[in-house]
């Protein structure tokens, strides 16, 4: 009974964070009390105890992961079959008969008989009667008219021209009289190098498409030291040149120069004008009028009258009969079937993998001198 309650309050010290000693007995410590007596309470400073525990804390960490994917492509597959199918045809065939056809036969009986009929003539009959006939004559008659008639005359009138008078001038012109010199200008050359490359995506140069490539060694254009060379350079050298040159200035010159003008001049003129002046004059005149005149005509007319005879003739008839013949064509056809392929293709993702980190932190808990117990 005695050594279950020393070993209760050994774990309930424990558990406050008081020490222990070697044995597994509490160091004792007496404050200011005599010996072989109980040290009170309230005579006892406390002393600082440093404790651990340990936290535990989550942290994601970056990780690539490959994944495979199926893609599916539809591609069309041609598949070939011979299809039969029937086919009508018609075709004629001859069949003959013979048969009897009335005929009909036709003569003609002659009958004569006199017809008489009245026959239209015209005659022409003479006419006298009265015309009046125009007649025209030509007459002179006096016109006066005024007439403008063109007079020539020569006035001068004066015409001012620009004339051009040439002027020299004397002007400075700079020449470019340079030279070419030797120079040294530095030059960087790129070499290529192996240089270990990290995996990732790059555009395609061709056709622009982003294409997954591997990391490892591959050789770079590496730009290397830089290095003097020779260069032949244009070393522009300006002088000055006096250039003497040739312009017209504009003058104003005036001159008198001949020119026609023409006047009208009014005249009067008579004239004999030809006028034709028309009269009647009558004239008897005789004239032939046709008449219209009927008298009869006898004629003798011979009539033919028809007389049909009618008798059989066996006559051969062809008729073509029609009749259905079948028969079976073969013929390819194509037929375009759709396909499914299918293929597996590779995507790298970058994912958060969940990590527990444990860490021990400290606690600072002000105790109570520990008492011997025994």
């Amino acid at each position: 009974m005695k050594t279950t309650f020393k070993w209760t309050m050994i774990a309930l010290l424990l558990s406050a964070g008081l020490p222990l000693l070697s044995g597994g007995h509490l160091a004792a410590q007496v404050c200011d009390s005599p010996r072989g007596e109980v040290p009170s309470r309230a005579g006892c400073d406390p002393s600082p105890v440093t404790t651990y525990h340990l936290e535990y804390q989550t942290v994601m960490d970056k990780q690539e992961v490959t994944t495979q994917r199926p893609e599916c492509v539809e591609e069309f597959r041609e598949r070939r079959y011979i299809v039969g199918h029937p086919v009508t045809e018609t075709k004629l065939r001859e069949e003959r008969s013979f048969s009897y056809q009335p005929v009909v036969e036709t003569s003609f009986r002659e009958e004569s008989y006199d017809r008489t009929k009245y026959v239209t003539q015209t005659e022409l009959r003479p006419e006298k009667y009265l015309l009046q006939r125009p007649v025209v004559e030509t007459q002179l008659r006096e016109e006066q008219y005024t007439v403008q008639r063109l007079v020539p005359e020569v006035v001068l009138q004066p015409r001012t021209y620009t004339a051009y008078q040439p002027v020299q001038n004397t002007q400075t012109q700079w020449v470019d009289q340079g030279q070419y010199m030797a120079t040294y200008r530095p030059v960087m050359p790129v070499q290529n190098r192996l240089w270990r490359t990290p995996a990732g995506y790059q555009a395609n140069p061709v056709t622009g498409q982003m294409n997954f490539v591997r990391g490892g060694l591959k050789w770079v254009p590496t730009p290397g030291p830089t290095m003097l060379q020779p260069a032949v350079v244009y070393q522009p050298h300006v002088v000055p040149q006096q250039i003497t040159t040739t312009s017209y200035q504009p003058l104003q010159v005036t001159q008198q120069v001949p020119m026609i003008v023409n006047r009208w001049n009014s005249e009067v003129v008579t004239q004999k004008v030809p006028v034709q002046v028309q009269r009647f004059e009558t004239e008897e005149v005789i004239r032939n009028v046709p008449v219209t005149v009927q008298r009869p005509v006898t004629e003798h007319v011979v009539q033919k009258t028809p007389l049909q005879v009618q008798r059989w003739e066996k006559q051969e008839q062809v008729r073509q009969v029609p009749y259905t013949i079948q028969r079976i064509e073969y013929e390819e056809r194509v037929e375009k079937i759709p396909v499914q392929n299918c293929r597996y293709v590779s995507e790298t993702k970058t994912i958060d993998v969940p990590r527990t980190v444990a860490k021990w932190v400290a606690d600072n808990l002000p105790t109570l001198p520990p008492t011997t117990m025994k």
